[in-house]
């Protein structure tokens, strides 16, 4: 790999489990305006996420 990259990790918790999102993005892409972008995305992802989650596992 080349490169330095950002690692973003997002936890979540759903009934008796947890979920992670693991996004790496190369220094070079953006800078703070990328961070705000993909905190919004994550944030309308994590109830999809959580509402499918909760349909597979057991309370």
């Amino acid at each position: 790999k080349g490169g330095e990259e950002n690692l973003y990790i997002f936890l979540g918790r759903t009934r008796s489990g947890v979920f992670c999102i693991e996004v790496k993005i190369p220094v070079s892409s953006g800078g703070s305006d990328l961070e705000v972008e993909l905190r919004t995305l994550i944030r309308k992802l994590v109830p999809v996420i959580d509402t499918r989650l909760e349909r597979m596992i057991p309370a």
